[in-house]
């Protein structure tokens, strides 16, 4: 009998393929894997979950989970409870088990002692900001989460797509929609946390204002998580590449051109649309930044980085990493620092 131990799955069973964990096929049922917090594999209850939840329950060896804190706790509460190992557990599948927390189990002749979850950095009141909403799909669904939202775009053109939307799922009048560019960011109070994603940050070409803006508005202890593309996506893999895209309806064309003195990407995208003839065009930038100045930055305006990662696996980050994510906690309110000076 055998124990590996991994964490912080977060519904993503890939690296416990055969090819990344290939010790299992000499594994039986009497051989356990112990995924320590943010299993994730209860979290929506949808098709694909439960496909993987199946995928799990066909490996030679018994998973076990214990809880993170960034679980479904509603959803894990419908499972019953039973007695294994001399600990309580609930059974998502019969060799997938959930080890509850502050029990004392044997298992392979070890006494092991589950504790689970940890402090978290989830917003559980205030204002979120979606920086950059564009046609606001991920503010949609944080308004659908209960999140009190403010979606800010510079592209009034986006905000109608967003307030069509929010019309369609019976949203409106449930979040704030303003028309602001970044970089003269003016809100009407203090927000808890906020949240940017493709790219936002590296359209701007004073990354410092942008972060100054968003941290002035922001409370203690407020939350910042964003994504940049890398140096790396930007001189190797966009550089002086063009893509093509066919589809039955249009075809894309997509060029680029790296420009190493300003250290930025210039981007065209022409479409072509089959059906009406009509031609897209648009030529934009962006602006290159590094590891060290994103930190940089983020610190001299009162966050502290928590956690930088892989923004397509959200693993560690390596030299070929396109794209960052980010957490970053403010320290103080703005009023607090003014007080200080």
């Amino acid at each position: 009998m055998a124990i590996f131990i991994t964490g912080d799955t977060h519904g993503d069973f890939s690296r416990l393929l055969p090819a990344a964990f290939h010790e299992q096929r000499d594994l039986t049922k009497e051989d356990y894997l112990i995924i320590c917090g943010d299993f994730g594999g209860v979290w929506d209850g949808g098709d694909a979950e439960q496909q993987w939840l199946d995928w799990l329950e066909t490996r030679s060896f018994t998973t076990l989970f214990v809880s993170g804190n960034h679980e479904n706790y509603d959803l894990l509460r419908n499972y019953p409870i039973s007695q294994w190992h001399g600990g309580l557990v609930q059974a998502i599948r019969p060799s997938v088990l959930h080890l509850m927390r502050g029990q004392l189990y044997n298992i392979c002749g070890k006494r092991i002692f589950t504790m689970g979850g940890a402090s978290s950095h989830d917003i559980r009141d205030g204002i979120l900001a979606d920086l950059g909403c564009g046609t606001g799909e991920l503010t949609l669904m944080l308004t659908q989460a209960g999140y009190d939202m403010i979606g800010i775009d510079q592209s009034e053109e986006m905000l109608c797509v967003v307030r069509d939307k929010a019309e369609q799922l019976g949203l409106s009048g449930k979040l704030l929609l303003l028309q602001q560019d970044l970089l003269k960011l003016d809100l009407y109070g203090t927000i808890r946390g906020a949240v940017s994603t493709f790219d936002t940050f590296n359209h701007i070409p004073d990354l410092d204002t942008a972060i100054a803006n968003a941290a002035f508005f922001m409370e203690e202890g407020g939350v910042f998580l964003f994504d940049m593309n890398t140096p790396y996506k930007h001189q190797k893999v966009l550089g002086e590449n063009v893509f093509t895209f066919e589809e039955e309806d249009a075809a894309c064309v997509w060029r680029n051109h790296y420009h190493p003195a300003d250290r930025r990407v210039e981007i065209t995208v022409d479409i072509d649309y089959r059906e009406t003839g009509e031609h897209f065009h648009e030529q934009f930038y962006e602006y290159t930044y590094d590891l060290d100045t994103i930190r940089a930055a983020l610190e001299k305006h009162g966050f502290v980085l928590e956690k930088v990662c892989d923004g397509e696996s959200f693993g560690p980050l390596t030299e070929e990493s396109e794209r960052y994510f980010f957490c970053a906690v403010k320290q103080y309110t703005q009023l607090e620092e003014k007080e200080n000076v």
